[in-house]
């Protein structure tokens, strides 16, 4: 059975966040003795969730008005979005374009593990463990109240990291990174391009450990039930030898994918009003998803991509045409992405994870047992301490994921009110194919405007994208056929559902020879 979820990635993660429960040993001076008891290994399978991301180049001069890509080509020779533009004869090379896409939720992020590194290393764990020996063995009052104070230190760090970085079903804090090269050139009516996509997208987990420290709130008296609690989370904390184990850590859980695309198209006026094109597309894809320690977090795009194991090389095409009326004023574009299906890519994520709880048997008469433990065994000892007995369960997680091609049907709509202002609208996906994607239709309607100014060499765009506004500036170059535009947009960023900057440069040469 299969669940189908788009590259929405909220359910991706939740997944994680839900399975997360990490454990870890530690030492705690307390009057109680632990006995532990290990039960059976266990491996959960959950069902496979379907991925929906087509291969397709994302432009930021689209994206600022209102992700309306569909009649972005005229101008532009940008027939990978359409390839009926290549109908527009000219001769075009574009040495070098390329785009960065960096949510704001991510530079936030990179900062606070910047700031907070030793901390976010594991400080925290030993700071609990150090300052909870303070409280409870210090030899003064000033002692005991600096161990309070290093303690509330590393669960308000806890608390920080929890708000501002870490992911979880009511915060939900994706972050991620787009990379997007491309190269392309067109002569008279043949069009050949190739792009590289680069995507990751990560969430932080916390961890059942770092979760349950979090809440826990020592007041003026001590109450050894939570101190009881709180050995127990630091006993899984650390490894046999005493460190610390990158299972008691937060975890990095992401998702990359990677697509290798070349284009070759090519387009047909067939009277005053139609035109038609076509893109034949050979995709070589790469996905993977992961869980990494957070030791490993500085390269975490490194390490997912190293990771990137499963690969898949398929052909499609696209089919594309543009219609004009109203004196040429007003075109209708449509495209049919994907027509020729493909397989998908499969991934698995698989990490361990430590389920235990604590009890504290009592005899008879309702009084816990008092001893000492001797090779895991108890010994009845009415000098010893109070008995608690650990449960654990080791489980292993596997989550199978399936990274699809979708066939996409895209109909545009593209007015000129004056040779300055143009307006768009795009109704993406039409047949709902990318299922999950958008809620409703209404969250397949873009809308987007731009403004061109000084011999259309700044433009100005704003527009409207699954009901959130988008923000974007061009400064477009021109002399001698020779071009360089730089591009900045400001919008919702589907990756890591925030909102997010997408820088652009663009050199090349572009000779029109026949609209």
């Amino acid at each position: 059975m299969k669940n189908s979820k788009s590259l929405n990635l909220k359910f991706f993660f939740s997944l994680f966040f839900i399975f997360s429960i990490i454990s870890s040993k530690a030492q705690l001076d307390i009057p109680y003795v632990f006995l532990h008891k290990n039960l059976p290994h266990e491996t959960i399978t959950k069902n496979t969730t379907t991925i929906y991301s087509s291969p397709t180049y994302i432009d930021a001069k689209s994206i600022g008005r209102g992700k309306t890509n569909m009649m972005l080509g005229a101008r532009n020779n940008k027939f990978w979005q359409n390839p009926a533009f290549l109908t527009y004869e000219r001769f075009s090379i574009e040495v070098t374009n390329a785009q960065l896409i960096l949510p704001q939720s991510t530079l936030d992020a990179i900062t606070f593990i910047q700031e907070y590194d030793a901390y976010f290393q594991g400080k925290f764990v030993t700071d609990i463990r150090e300052g909870l020996n303070k409280m409870i063995n210090g030899s003064s009052p000033e002692e005991k109240a600096e161990g309070k104070a290093q303690y509330n230190n590393a669960i308000n760090f806890l608390n920080k990291f929890k708000k501002e970085v870490a992911y979880s079903p009511d915060n939900p804090n994706i972050h991620g990174v787009s990379i997007y090269p491309k190269i392309q050139l067109q002569y008279k009516n043949f069009g050949f391009s190739v792009f590289k996509s680069v995507n990751m997208a990560f969430a932080i987990s916390l961890g059942n450990i770092a979760e349950a420290l979090s809440k826990t709130n020592i007041g003026e008296e001590l109450d050894w039930n939570q101190i009881t609690e709180i050995a127990q989370l630091l006993y899984h904390s650390f490894d046999s030898e005493g460190n610390i184990s990158a299972n008691g850590l937060p975890r990095l859980f992401a998702v990359t994918y990677e697509d290798l695309v070349a284009n070759l198209g090519y387009g047909r006026q067939i009277n005053e009003n139609l035109r038609l094109g076509i893109n034949v597309k050979f995709v070589n894809r790469a996905f993977s998803t992961d869980a990494i320690d957070s030791k490993d977090s500085y390269n975490a795009l490194d390490h997912a991509r190293d990771n990137l194991s499963n690969t898949h090389f398929f052909v499609t095409a696209d089919f594309g045409g543009l219609y004009h009326f109203n004196q040429k004023k007003t075109t209708l574009g449509w495209t049919f992405k994907n027509i020729i299906p493909s397989k998908g890519v499969n991934s698995e994520a698989q990490f361990n994870y430590t389920e235990s709880k604590i009890e504290i048997p009592k005899d008879e008469n309702g009084k816990p047992y008092v001893g000492r433990v001797e090779d895991n065994n108890f010994i009845e000892d009415p000098s010893g301490d109070t008995l608690i007995y650990s449960y654990i369960v080791d489980r292993k997680v596997i989550l199978p994921y399936e990274l699809k091609n979708p066939f996409l049907f895209n109909l545009g709509l593209h007015h000129q009110l004056i040779s300055n202002l143009e307006l768009n609208f795009d109704m993406v996906d039409v047949l709902n194919q990318a299922k999950y994607y958008y809620n409703n239709y209404f969250d397949r309607l873009r809308i987007g405007a731009e403004y061109r100014l000084f011999n259309n060499i700044f433009a100005i765009r704003a527009g409207m994208a699954e009901f959130k506004p988008t923000f974007g500036a061009g400064l477009n170059i021109k002399v001698k056929n020779i071009i360089i535009d730089l591009d900045l947009a400001y919008a919702y960023n589907n990756l890591t559902n925030t909102p997010g900057y997408f820088f652009q440069i663009h050199l090349g040469y572009d000779k029109i020879y026949k609209k």
